[in-house]
């Protein structure tokens, strides 16, 4: 049996390639599945507490894994109280080191919103208030600047800003093989005149200083003026030249050239339940926080795609459907309800699915390093444990279980 799902897989590699090639989408889905349908799940592997002082706690919202020269796996967190980046060591599980930043002065860098950390002598910055990325080394040290304020996007439009809601994940990017930076351009447009009929990202060439792509078009499940409050975000995932487009309420991925904007497909990436999964538009346009906030609670939604190169599987991370109160008629938290995560080979197959029960990881703080996904625990063990400058996060990795390969 073996060495027919070797001998299978042969074949198939020889008339599929990657994701940058057209192909029948529907005919090679069908056929991945009956090899490996459901043949993935996720296991607990080990708890890993990561020792940080209790100043830092719950003020990393903006991070990044990274593979060091040393082939090290590393956490890189922006610590906005210290305006430092905090570098984790995965193994040792601590702190190692800070590169702090200046907000004033010729190297300063005033606001800070996301940032991408390529190597030591080339850390991007991004500013939605001074529509800037900066460049910048692990001294503190400015060594370029790239300002959007003047520059129209490729279809002219001017009043927009690099932008990026890391927790929504389309976070800024840098591909080196193609000196491109990776951004979501957010359109400055009032309510009443938002058709969200256009698209949301590009690619920046550092060395042509030129936008080389527009693409990201918006679901039409978005035209017509529909509001989805946070879900009218859309997110987005680059894998070298290929960037993969999703939107909160439904389902799709749209795959991308990022080099040249061609859309070259669009992937089912509901799973196997979630396909009839409809998110109705928050009904009232006006500013309104309790029923927005009502709104949020309760929806489910698409929220972040992880690509782990080491196995060549995606992870989509849903959070489920969930009633607006619990059973003391107290407000459920919005983020901690209970999440599925839709595993998918490289072709997006659907190989497995876990259901994350309530309360127990912060799903939005997750990542994946050495073939295995971290999430933040919601838990701490007690106070006392907080007040001794003890473990303050907690950072779960799991594993893959080929369960039914044979």
């Amino acid at each position: 049996m073996i060495t027919i799902f070797k001998c299978l897989i042969i074949i198939l590699f020889l008339f599929l390639n990657s994701c940058n090639d057209q192909y029948d989408f529907k005919k090679e889905k069908a056929f991945l599945q009956t090899l490996r349908r459901d043949s993935l799940t996720l296991k607990f592997a080990q708890v890993k507490r990561i020792k940080i002082d209790s100043e830092s706690f719950d003020v990393y919202s903006i991070y990044q894994s990274i593979i060091d020269k040393d082939n090290n796996s590393k956490l890189i967190a922006f610590n906005d109280k210290t305006y430092c980046l905090d570098i984790f060591n995965l193994d040792g599980q601590e702190i190692i080191s800070h590169i702090p930043f200046n907000k004033d002065g010729p190297d300063g860098i005033p606001d800070i919103d996301d940032f991408f950390y390529y190597k030591c002598d080339s850390i991007f910055f991004l500013s939605i208030s001074m529509n800037t990325i900066f460049l910048v080394n692990d001294k503190g040290t400015l060594i370029d600047k790239f300002i959007f304020d003047n520059k129209p996007l490729p279809d002219g439009f001017k009043n927009y800003s690099c932008y990026a809601i890391p927790e929504l994940h389309n976070k800024l990017c840098y591909t080196p093989t193609t000196k491109c930076l990776h951004f979501y351009a957010y359109r400055w447009l009032s309510f009443d005149m938002d058709t969200r009929d256009y698209p949301n990202f590009v690619s920046f060439s550092i060395k042509k200083r030129k936008f080389v792509s527009l693409y990201g078009r918006y679901s039409k499940a978005y035209h017509f003026l529909n509001n989805y409050s946070l879900y009218n975000d859309p997110s987005f995932l680059v894998v070298d030249t290929v960037s993969y487009v999703s939107f909160p309420i439904t389902p799709e991925i749209y795959c991308y050239n990022n080099q040249t904007g061609m859309l070259l497909g669009i992937y089912d990436g509901g799973g196997n339940i979630w396909n009839n999964t409809y998110i109705k538009p928050f009904k009232s346009n006006s500013i309104d926080f309790q029923k927005e906030s009502n709104f949020l609670i309760e929806m489910p939604a698409f929220i972040k795609l992880i690509y782990d190169p080491y196995n060549k599987l995606f992870y989509r991370f849903v959070k489920q459907k969930q009633a607006l109160r619990d059973n003391s008629a107290l407000l459920n938290r919005r983020w901690y309800g209970a999440w599925t995560i839709i595993i998918f080979d490289k072709y997006f197959n659907q190989v497995g699915e876990k259901t994350i029960p309530p309360n127990t990881f912060f799903n939005l703080f997750s990542f994946q390093a050495d073939g295995k996904l971290f999430f933040k625990s919601l838990g701490v063990d007690s106070i006392e444990e907080l007040n001794k400058h003890n473990i303050l996060i907690e950072l779960v990795p799991t594993e893959y279980e080929k369960s039914n390969i044979n």
